[in-house]
């Protein structure tokens, strides 16, 4: 059986450069010990990297699972059996409340439109005890607000505004940005600040509705149409109110509830977000949520990195044997990056 060997379209007056080349051919015998080892090698290679890849669908799938067991109060049920007298969630409900109402007379925040309460059927799972289910409007201090989108220019300027790949991945990013040449006055909403989300509310299914924290100086940032801005209230950890809002539960809620004319970017809008159920317990359980979410979420990193370095090292090996079989064969020493899978 003869393989066939697909010859790369050469341009005209390069045919005789290409077949002049001399081509180093070893005994029909090394050839058949060469095609042996590699292919034995090689499906060793495949099984080892399709491990790898199965190994990252896993952890995956333990980081969702762990924001989950966190908004169900799993995480956190040794904890609060050690802290049993703390401040009900409804309590907290209503000092928020309380709080808000003030900053509105005050006129220091808008007065927020008024939602609807919560039926039984939209309860997704049960809470633990203390616990209450709010929409996420109560625990921001405004509705969501989207961004602006100017065209932007490829020379630097006063103002850097968001790409998408800066909140995609779940964490802030400040490196994903460009310049729009426009003055965006200091006092504008655009202008993100410490502790404000950024949610997506246009992107590939897979990624609507994903959420970042910038953690940061005011005025460095502003944030484009494709994003929407949330500030939670003081009596609520912004990175329990993140872990909320990128757990399984969220996620497929935004899922359901995106929708556009252009499939490949579908949209949520302020409705959706504002209306998103909240699991809310006292700060103090969310501050412990959060210690334990971020110890376990910080293990995973560690697991991903050391996959990734041995999916590296797979390719290494890989050529290494192919260099030992390039010997066993009697060919030529081969260049290093020649072979690709």
């Amino acid at each position: 059986m003869v393989s066939e060997v697909c010859i790369p379209t050469l341009e005209r007056g390069n045919e005789k450069k290409f077949f002049n080349q001399e081509i180093y051919l070893p005994p029909i015998e090394n050839q058949a010990v060469f095609i042996s080892q590699f292919k034995r090698d090689k499906q060793n290679n495949d099984e080892l990297k399709t491990e790898l890849t199965h190994q990252q669908t896993l952890l995956k799938k333990l980081r969702q699972q762990i924001l989950q067991e966190a908004i169900e109060g799993k995480l956190s049920t040794d904890w609060r059996k050690e802290t049993p007298d703390v401040e009900p969630a409804s309590e907290l409900l209503k000092r928020i409340q309380t709080e808000k109402a003030q900053l509105i007379k005050d006129k220091k925040i808008r007065k927020q439109k008024p939602l609807p309460p919560i039926t039984e059927e939209e309860i997704p799972f049960d809470l633990p005890e203390g616990w209450v289910w709010c929409r996420l409007n109560f625990t921001i201090y405004e509705n969501p607000r989207n961004g602006y989108s100017p065209k932007t220019v490829d020379f630097p300027t006063e103002t850097k505004t968001l790409k998408l790949g800066a909140t995609t991945s779940g964490k802030f990013i400040d490196s994903e940005t460009k310049y729009i040449n426009e003055e965006i006055p200091k006092d504008s909403f655009l202008w993100i600040n410490n502790r404000d989300i950024l949610i997506q509310r246009g992107n590939s299914i897979d990624f609507v509705g994903v959420s970042a924290i910038y953690h940061g100086e005011s005025h460095k940032f502003v944030y484009p149409d494709l994003m929407m801005k949330i500030k939670p209230v003081g009596l609520v950890s912004e990175v329990y109110l993140h872990h909320v809002l990128m757990s399984p539960y969220c996620g497929e809620y935004f899922r359901d509830n995106a929708k556009g004319a252009q499939k490949s970017m579908p949209k949520i809008n302020q409705g959706v977000v504002s209306n998103a159920l909240i699991p809310l317990c006292s700060l103090q359980e969310q501050k412990a949520i959060v210690t334990k979410v971020e110890k376990l979420l910080t293990i995973c990193d560690q697991l991903e990195t050391q996959i990734s370095e041995n999916q590296a090292h797979a390719d290494q090996l890989m050529q290494a044997v192919l260099k030992e079989g390039d010997q066993a064969a009697g060919l030529p020493s081969r260049q290093a990056g020649a072979v690709e899978f």
